[in-house]
C-alpha cells in the first residue's frame, strides 16, 4: 500500500462571493499527481458570509503514476491554517449530482479520479 501525502496550497476565504480564490495548484510525487480544479466556498442553508465560518469544497484529480494499483483515501488529502494545524475533512449533503464527494479509491496504474474534499474553514484565516 502506497500512502499518498499532499498539502494543498490555497489563497485565504474572504470575500463576498461563494467561489474562493482558484489556486490551480498541483503536487506531483514518484507515485500520484494531485491537483486542484477548483475552489468553492460554500455555506449551510440559512448562513451568510458574514457568519464566519463555512465549508471550503476543493475539487481534486488525482492520476496514478505508477503502473501498479494505488489506494489513495480522502484522509490523506490534508488543508492546514496558518498555525499548521491540520483540518479535517467535513462531510456535506448536497442533491447537486455535479458535486460528487471524494471517499476513496483503489486507483490502477496510470489512471485517474476526481471529486470533492471539503473542509470546514474560517473566511478571515489563510490556509496551505
Amino acid at each position: 500500500m502506497v500512502i499518498l501525502v499532499s498539502t494543498l496550497v490555497l489563497a485565504g476565504c474572504g470575500g463576498s462571493g461563494n467561489n474562493a480564490e482558484e489556486d490551480n495548484s498541483e503536487g506531483k510525487t514518484e507515485d500520484a499527481t494531485v491537483k486542484i480544479n477548483q475552489g468553492d466556498y460554500v455555506l449551510q442553508e440559512g448562513e451568510t458570509v458574514e457568519d464566519g465560518e463555512g465549508y471550503l469544497a476543493l475539487n481534486v484529480g488525482i492520476k496514478n503514476n505508477t503502473e501498479e494499483t494505488l489506494q489513495v483515501l480522502a484522509s490523506e488529502l490534508s488543508l492546514y491554517d496558518s498555525d499548521d494545524n491540520q483540518i479535517a475533512n467535513a462531510d456535506i449533503y448536497t442533491d447537486d449530482d455535479d458535486f460528487e464527494m471524494f471517499r476513496g479509491t483503489n486507483l490502477s496504474g496510470g489512471k485517474s479520479t476526481s471529486g470533492y474534499v471539503v473542509f470546514k474553514v474560517d473566511k478571515d484565516k489563510k490556509y496551505h
